[in-house]
């Protein structure tokens, strides 16, 4: 007789164990944010400062309300053409709900500016295309228009060539990681950056400095596992190292990849 007492307790107790979890799971937070855009386009190049493409973004949760400066931007891609762009926008709530939107834009690139620029440059004169009766006023134009060919004119050029050759090979170096997802199947977290600064008793959005996470089997619900060693001692002034890494669910964990903040 007892031991079918105990077993109706047992019985009672899960019973209820199991009416609290259903009951904590469906009032617990799984709508991830809504992205959106204005109506207006917007054009980008390489080196321009990507805060513009935040322009007109919003982001509302059902219970957080307004996140739009929580919006960053995970990655820019171009197309093959070049003409276009897909930006892919990403903003997480404080249920670690995971929202991401791509969106295309117009996009030219550096090389295409140069030509572009080139291409403008109108071949001069009249007078030295013969449009007058005096020779000898065709003639000093043309020495006038070989003056651009002058030495100083060259550095100038050479000089800009090289800033656009060092900023093509840092962003070669940037998109170099691998990204791929792992033979072994552990996840791989990216930063937009290993060091940043930030004013003293501002709030620190730490998701802003994650680029990207890649896995073989988990998509955008790995946002959800992602941790951060180091931010209890983040809120006071000095230079601090925060580890990130991610786990996905199966339980393989990424390395850790460290970022340097700076609180001034």
């Amino acid at each position: 007789m007892s031991r079918k007492i105990i077993v109706s307790v047992l019985l009672l107790l899960s019973a209820g164990m199991l009416g609290l979890t259903i009951l904590f799971y469906s009032r617990s937070d799984r709508i991830a944010p809504q992205i959106q855009f204005n109506s207006e386009e917007i054009s980008y190049s390489p080196g321009d400062d990507e805060s513009k493409l935040l322009e007109g973004v919003t982001a509302i949760d059902n219970k957080d309300g307004d996140l739009s400066d929580k919006v960053f931007i995970e990655k820019i891609v171009p197309a093959i053409d070049g003409t276009t762009a897909t930006v892919t926008y990403v903003v997480v709530d404080s249920s670690n709900n995971v929202a991401k939107v791509a969106r295309i834009i117009n996009y030219s690139s550096n090389d295409s500016k140069e030509n572009n620029e080139d291409g403008a440059v109108p071949v001069s004169g009249g007078a030295a295309a013969g449009q007058t009766d005096n020779p000898g006023q065709g003639e000093e134009k043309t020495t006038e228009n070989d003056d651009s060919n002058k030495p100083g004119d060259e550095t100038e050029t050479n000089n800009s060539e090289e800033e656009s050759e060092d900023k093509s090979e840092s962003e070669d170096e940037s998109e170099s990681e691998d990204r791929t997802p792992r033979e072994d199947g552990r996840p791989a977290i990216f930063l937009n950056t290993k060091k940043a600064t930030v004013e003293y008793g501002t709030e620190i959005d730490y998701m802003s400095y994650i680029d990207d996470i890649v896995d073989d089997k988990d998509g955008l619900e790995i946002w959800r596992s992602i941790s951060i060693d180091g931010r209890e001692d983040a809120a006071e002034r000095g230079t601090h190292t925060l580890s990130y890494y991610v786990t996905d669910s199966d339980g393989n964990m990424s390395d850790i990849v460290k970022l340097e903040l700076t609180v001034k």
